[in-house]
């Protein structure tokens, strides 16, 4: 198994929250997992270590990065800030193939949004989000905004589980496609603030109820 593989393995079992907040990762074990060496265990973990979802500790081993709550307002209000520049490049560079995909998507939003399908529009907007990243034609963007998500998407795992969901903001994703594709930067980027500051109240309220037990998961 090649390691890239096996990052993406670790990562999404603890961004799915197959493996919870405090969880020991023991190399032995994840090395049976994922039918390899302990090397290219501890080697991902290190990677996954840099990106804040692993702790290492000396002579202590490694163990799934708590959810804190002040972390994750952070890395939202950044995530907002880039969503916001990739929402501005994407309407001036979008290509016609990029176009068409987002006109396909926004007609299934309208479908879940008729049919108050939660699941489809999560799954959707998840693939939105990804193509206006990706139309931005800034790699660097693209992959931060991507390791943003991760976090953001671990918190919405951890607290799905417990009964929390945001609200499924479909004319909010709506306005966003239809900015992009007109090619209107500002409107882009005021419709993309206004869709993630709204999954961000979301967050905060599904936090209040919770908020000093989840700092010291």
């Amino acid at each position: 198994m090649q390691n890239t593989e096996i990052l993406q393995n670790i990562q999404d079992d603890i961004v799915t929250c197959r493996l919870l907040p405090g969880t020991p990762l023991q190399e032995v074990s994840l090395a049976e997992k994922q039918f390899c060496g302990r090397t290219k265990i501890r080697d991902a973990l290190l990677v996954l270590s840099s990106q804040k979802f692993v702790v290492l500790e000396h002579n202590k081993g490694a163990h799934v990065a708590p959810l804190d709550a002040s972390q994750v307002f952070s890395i939202f209000e950044m995530r907002i800030a880039l969503e916001k520049s990739a929402a501005v490049l994407a309407a001036s560079r979008l290509g016609e193939e990029a176009r068409q995909q987002l006109s396909d998507y926004h007609v299934t939003i309208q479908q879940a949004e008729r049919n108050q399908d939660e699941n489809l529009f999560y799954e959707v907007d998840a693939i939105v989000h990804d193509a206006i990243a990706s139309a931005s034609l800034n790699p660097f963007l693209q992959s931060q905004i991507a390791l943003m998500r991760l976090h953001t998407r671990r918190c919405w795992y951890f607290y799905r589980e417990r009964g929390y969901r945001e609200v499924a903001d479909y004319k909010g994703l709506l306005s966003v496609i239809e900015e992009v594709r007109a090619g209107n930067a500002a409107g882009a980027s005021a419709a993309m603030f206004d869709h993630l500051a709204g999954l961000h109240q979301s967050f905060s309220e599904m936090f209040s109820s919770q908020l000093k037990g989840l700092e010291h998961i």
